[in-house]
């Protein structure tokens, strides 16, 4: 009998004005290492979707020093569906995973062993790893202690897979994510490029897979640092950001929501969505901190960043785009 072959995993990047931020990335996938599982075969693809010589030429520094194989691609077509869909259409026949990570991250030398591991343990069809925010010297307190960029240390799926050590998920998100090459090929499934400018895509795409009944679990050991610049450390940037995701909540699936819903549940998730529960859920928490005389960011953001993400959301009920990435 022939020995069987190592998996391949392809690791996929999108990337757009930031050589430091993919320099760090690449440095971080070629320290890799494998304890507990056989070291995969490995690849990686970088979608540009600039051009510039900067990208380029980290891409071409790290194929002179690691023996991963890498290819570097410019997408011309702007927006970051067509970046990942650069990616994909770029995967090996020969592919059995490939995981998706962001531009200004950086993996735990484990990151990839580690997604395979809760993968094997699952055998899921999706697995999505955990996002560490580090926050640059300097940012506010309010920020700091609000945890605003840490979603996934207050979520449910976090508070089930300190029981088990994993948690199933409805979506996932491309910042840290394995998947499974073959769903992908049976679906015929790409990012939708009506979301190349305002995001939302990667939702989309991940509720399809969902939708057609392949799981998706949530890997809390498989981490990437996101390394948070400066400038979005603002009320400014949070704001904008809250009012984006309630933008994108409209690409969310009414089939997301628990099979059998009673009319009331299902009544009750529509009006969520029209943003005016995120509203009024804000609107008493800012009213009543000052009415306790807490007139802080401290105690205000919450109330405020639900307002604006309630606002986003009945924007994009009404056709209001929020383009990103133009």
């Amino acid at each position: 009998m022939p020995a069987p072959r190592n998996i391949h995993v392809t690791v996929c990047a999108c990337t757009y004005r930031r050589p430091e931020g993919l320099a760090a990335l690449l440095e971080g996938l070629g320290k890799q290492t494998f304890a507990s599982l056989p070291r995969p075969s490995l690849s990686i693809v970088i979608a540009d979707n600039e051009g510039g010589e900067h990208a380029r030429e980290a891409c071409a520094r790290f194929k002179r020093r690691c023996d991963i194989p890498i290819e570097y691609v410019h997408e011309v077509r702007r927006g970051i569906s067509h970046a990942r869909n650069a990616c994909l259409a770029r995967l090996r026949k020969d592919c059995d995973f490939f995981a998706m990570i962001d531009d200004d991250e950086i993996p735990h030398p484990d990151w990839i062993e580690q997604l395979l591991l809760i993968q094997q343990r699952t055998q899921a069809d999706v697995v999505q790893g955990r996002v560490l925010p580090e926050l640059p010297d300097g940012a506010p307190d309010w920020i700091v202690r609000g945890g605003y960029f840490d979603w996934q240390l207050r979520s449910d799926e976090a508070r089930a897979a300190q029981q088990q050590g994993y948690a199933e998920l409805q979506r996932a998100r491309t910042n840290n994510v394995l998947v499974r090459h073959a769903v992908v090929r049976e679906l015929g499934l790409r990012f939708d490029p009506r979301f190349a400018l305002t995001g939302g895509e990667d939702l989309v795409f991940f509720e399809a897979i969902k939708a057609a009944g392949y799981r998706i679990v949530y890997a809390p050991l498989a981490c990437v640092r996101d390394i948070i610049p400066p400038e979005r450390t603002t009320f400014e940037y949070l704001w904008r950001m809250w009012y984006r995701v309630g933008c994108n909540d409209r690409f969310k699936g009414p089939h997301l929501g628990k099979p059998n819903a009673s009319r009331w549940r299902l009544l009750r998730r529509r009006w969520k969505r029209t943003g005016t529960h995120a509203f009024l859920l804000g609107s008493a928490l800012l009213i009543g901190n000052l009415l306790r005389g807490r007139a802080s960011l401290d105690h205000l953001g919450q109330g405020i960043l639900l307002i604006s993400r309630g606002l986003g959301r009945a924007a994009g009920l009404l056709g209001i785009r929020y383009e990103q990435y133009r």
